[in-house]
C-alpha cells in the first residue's frame, strides 16, 4: 500500500536536509578546490602576461633560439673543444701553483720557482698552447648546450673547457717574464676570448664563469704592462677586446635564472618530470598543513608567485649599475619573507650584482688604463686628466663608475698612474687597491700602471697574507651553492 501524502510529507524535510547536508559536505571541497584552482591558474596566466610584456621572447627555448648564429671556423668555442682534445689528462693539479702565485706582484719579476713551474707545466701540452694562441683572432664563440626537463644544462662546456684558460694565463706570466711583452698580451687577448666565447649562453653558471674569466684577464693586462711596454697596436686591439667584453652580462643572469625556473616548474606541472627531493617535502607539508590546496594547486601558485618576483628581478637589471644595490637588496629582503619553497626555486641577486659591478668597473678601468698607456707612448707623459684621453681620440667616452655613476677617477703617482672606481665601500680611497680582499673597507677597485723605470722589477719575497675574508669566488652562487 502507497505512502499516505501525510507519510510523504513527514519524511520530505529530513531527506532535503540530508541532501543539504550531503551536498555541503561535498560541494564545500569541490567549490573551493575550484576556487582555488581558478584563483592560482589567473594568477599565473597573469605572470605570464606580464613576463611576455615586459621581456618578449624570455623562456628557455626562446632565448636558445635566439642566440647569435656563428660559423663553425669563426667559432672559438669550437676551436677551445679541440684544443681540450690535446691537453694532457689531470693537467695542472698540482696544488703548488696555489702556494707560488697566490701573492704574485704585478711589476715584480717571478721568482726562480714560479718560473720553472711555469716551463714544467706549459712544457705539459706544447701543441694545446700552440693553436690556444690563435685564439687572439676569434672573438665570437658559441658552445653547443643541451637542456633537461627541467631547464637545467645536461653539460656546461664551457666548464669543462676551463684548462684552456689556465694554460694561456700562465703564458702570459712566462711570455711577460720572458720580455715578450707583445706576445704576452697577444695571448691576454686569447685568454680574453676564452670567457667571450661563452657568448649568450642562457645559463647562471656560464655568466659566473664568465665573471671569473673577466677578473683575471684584466690581473694578466695589468701584470703585461708592469713588465714591459707593448706596442701601440698591441694595447688597441686589447683595448677594443675589453670594451667590446664590457657588456652587462646582469640581465642575462636574470633572463637564464628565470626561464630556468619557468621551465622546471612547467615540467613539474604536465608531469614531465616527478616531485623530487626537498621540494616534494616542502610541498607534502604544505599540502597538509593547509588542507585545501593539495600539490596540483601549490605548484602553479608558487610559479605564479616567483615568475612575478623574477620579473622584477629582470626590470632591476635594466637599472643603471649605480641604481641597482638598494633595488636588489629589497627584492632579496622581499624574498626571504616567501615561503621555503619560493626561497629555495632560484637565488637571490643582490651578491650577483655586486659581483657584476666589480667586474664591470676593473672592465671600464682597464679600458681607461690602456687608452692612458697608449697615450703616454704617443705623447711622452702621462695625460693631465681623464678628458684628455676622448680629446686626443685614445677613448671615445670616459668611462662612469658603476658604483656612484660618476666618472671613474683618474690619479697621478709618484710612480705611475691609478684609473679606478670607489669600490664596494662607496668611498674615495685614493686609488689604493687592496689585492689580498678587493671588497675590503679602505680599498678602492683599478687597473695601476707604473713609470717605465718603476717596471720589471726584481723578484720580492712574500707578503704577509691579509687577515679576513679574500675575494669572493664567482663560481660559487650567492648562497654558497655550487653552480
Amino acid at each position: 500500500m502507497p505512502p499516505t501524502p501525510n507519510v510523504r510529507r513527514r519524511w520530505r524535510k529530513p531527506l532535503l536536509f540530508g541532501a543539504l547536508l550531503l551536498l555541503i559536505v561535498v560541494g564545500t571541497p569541490v567549490g573551493l578546490y575550484l576556487y582555488h584552482a581558478g584563483t592560482a591558474n589567473r594568477e599565473l596566466a597573469e605572470a605570464l602576461a606580464e613576463a611576455d610584456r615586459l621581456d618578449p621572447g624570455w623562456r628557455l627555448e626562446e632565448l636558445e633560439a635566439r642566440r647569435a648564429k656563428i660559423a663553425d671556423k669563426e667559432n672559438s668555442a669550437l676551436h677551445i673543444l679541440a684544443i681540450m682534445k690535446l691537453m694532457p689528462d689531470n693537467w695542472r693539479g698540482d696544488p703548488q701553483f696555489y702556494e707560488l702565485f697566490e701573492q704574485e706582484v704585478p711589476e715584480a719579476q717571478l721568482n726562480e720557482a714560479q718560473v720553472n713551474w711555469l716551463r714544467a707545466e706549459l712544457g705539459k701540452a706544447p701543441a694545446a698552447l700552440t693553436e690556444a694562441r690563435k685564439l687572439k683572432d676569434l672573438s665570437r664563440g658559441r658552445f653547443p648546450i643541451a637542456f633537461t626537463a627541467d631547464g637545467n644544462p645536461m653539460t656546461l662546456a664551457c666548464q669543462e673547457a676551463i684548462p684552456v684558460s689556465n694554460l694561456l694565463s700562465h703564458d702570459v706570466q712566462l711570455l711577460a717574464q720572458d720580455g715578450k711583452i707583445d706576445a704576452s698580451l697577444d695571448s691576454c687577448r686569447a685568454f680574453l676570448n676564452c670567457a667571450r666565447a661563452i657568448g649568450d649562453e642562457p645559463t647562471l653558471a656560464s655568466v659566473l664563469i664568465r665573471f671569473d674569466y673577466r677578473r683575471t684577464v684584466v690581473t694578466s693586462t695589468e701584470r703585461v704592462l708592469a713588465q714591459g711596454q707593448p706596442s701601440a697596436p698591441g694595447l688597441l686591439a686589447m683595448q677594443q677586446g675589453l670594451e667590446e667584453e664590457a657588456r652587462p652580462l646582469l640581465l642575462l643572469a636574470a633572463r637564464a635564472e628565470r626561464a630556468r625556473v619557468d621551465q622546471s616548474l612547467r615540467a613539474l606541472e604536465s608531469g614531465q618530470i616527478r616531485y623530487v627531493e626537498h621540494f616534494t617535502e616542502l610541498l607534502a607539508k604544505k599540502e597538509r598543513r593547509l588542507g585545501i590546496r593539495p600539490m596540483s594547486l601549490l605548484i602553479p601558485y608558487y610559479h605564479a608567485l616567483v615568475l612575478r618576483h623574477l620579473n622584477k628581478v629582470a626590470e632591476a637589471c635594466k637599472l643603471p649599475a649605480a641604481r641597482q644595490a638598494g633595488r636588489f637588496e629589497e627584492l632579496d629582503g622581499f624574498l626571504l619573507k616567501l615561503p621555503e619553497e619560493i626561497q629555495m626555486l632560484h637565488y637571490g641577486f643582490s651578491k650577483l650584482a655586486e659581483i657584476n659591478r666589480r667586474s664591470r668597473a676593473e672592465l671600464r678601468s682597464a679600458v681607461a688604463a690602456l687608452a692612458a698607456e697608449r697615450y703616454r707612448r704617443d705623447r711622452g707623459a702621462w695625460p693631465a686628466k681623464g678628458a684628455d684621453l676622448v680629446a686626443k681620440g685614445f677613448l671615445k667616452a670616459w668611462p662612469q663608475d658603476p658604483f656612484d655613476g660618476a666618472p671613474l677617477r683618474c690619479k697621478r703617482l709618484a710612480d705611475g698612474l691609478v684609473v679606478y672606481s670607489i669600490g664596494q665601500d662607496g668611498k674615495d680611497d685614493g686609488g689604493h687597491i687592496n689585492r689580498d680582499n678587493i671588497t675590503a673597507e679602505g680599498s678602492d677597485l683599478g687597473f695601476r700602471l707604473w713609470d717605465v723605470g718603476s717596471r720589471r722589477q726584481p723578484p720580492r719575497p712574500p707578503r704577509p697574507k691579509m687577515p679576513g675574508p679574500q675575494d669572493d669566488d664567482p663560481d660559487v652562487l650567492p648562497g654558497g651553492k655550487e653552480p
